[in-house]
């Protein structure tokens, strides 16, 4: 049969050392961890600046979801989620928030896909990296 990846040593070789580090190693924990440290750093800074908005994600993928009430933000206590994701989206505000994050050295959009690589201090700078593009976007008048 047809495949991009059949007849790839190199790949299959990549993906069993993959699975080692899986089943050896606590990357899932550390990248889980961090994704635990970047939730709570972001829904600090939310709070601390006044800003509508909270973090939400399963594991270490994590979103961060300007103009949402954390109230509303639990799919299993909310049952009209999706329609609150709907009535909090502003493109123009997240597109800048983007760009801003980008100018801070954070190239995520609205979305942090965490792994065992990053340290405790690139959390720390990636919410710093948040405040300032918070702060520019309120300054455009977005927020």
């Amino acid at each position: 049969h047809n495949g991009t990846f059949n007849a790839n040593p190199l790949s299959a070789a990549a993906g069993v050392q993959a699975l080692e580090l899986v089943a050896h190693t606590p990357v899932n924990d550390t990248a889980n961890a961090r994704a635990d440290q970047l939730k709570a750093g972001l829904n600090d800074l939310l709070t601390r600046m006044e800003v509508q908005g909270c973090v939400t994600g399963v594991a270490s993928l994590i979103f961060l979801r300007l103009g949402l009430d954390p109230e509303k933000a639990d799919p299993e206590t909310n049952p009209n989620i999706l329609q609150d994701l709907r009535e909090a989206a502003n493109p123009a505000r997240d597109q800048q928030m983007s760009l801003a994050l980008m100018n801070h050295g954070v190239d995520s959009g609205n979305r942090f896909i965490l792994m065992s690589a990053h340290s405790e201090q690139d959390i720390n700078d990636t919410v710093d990296a948040a405040g300032k593009a918070l702060t520019e976007v309120r300054e455009q008048g977005l927020i």
